[in-house]
């Protein structure tokens, strides 16, 4: 499926809300006169991100500090914290029985 098309002055064109999915991105240059020039294509994938490697646990006083770390940094990556006394041994079930903080 086709999801943009652009022609540009720009050197660089920004692909706003793109959907989880892959997608191949080809361009080429055209001159002044309009003759194209050989296109070039990537692949690439939107997906979820994952998992945090490791989640650091900091005690304090009454408290504790988690802090979850990604194997590759990403600066656009979010985290959401979910909450039990009781333990969980199934991963489906945190969203129904933990509490979102």
């Amino acid at each position: 499926r086709l999801v943009s098309t652009a022609r540009t002055t720009e050197t660089t064109y920004r692909f706003r809300q793109l959907a989880l999915g892959n997608y191949r991105l080809t361009v080429r240059a055209v001159n002044a006169w309009g003759q194209q020039g050989d296109p070039a294509s990537v692949s690439f994938r939107i997906a979820a991100p994952a998992a945090p490697s490791r989640i650091e646990l900091t005690p304090g006083y009454f408290q504790i500090t988690a802090t979850p770390h990604l194997a590759v940094y990403d600066p656009t990556v979010q985290f959401e914290f979910w909450f039990s006394e009781k333990r969980i041994t199934d991963i489906r079930q945190v969203e129904t029985t933990a509490r979102y903080l």
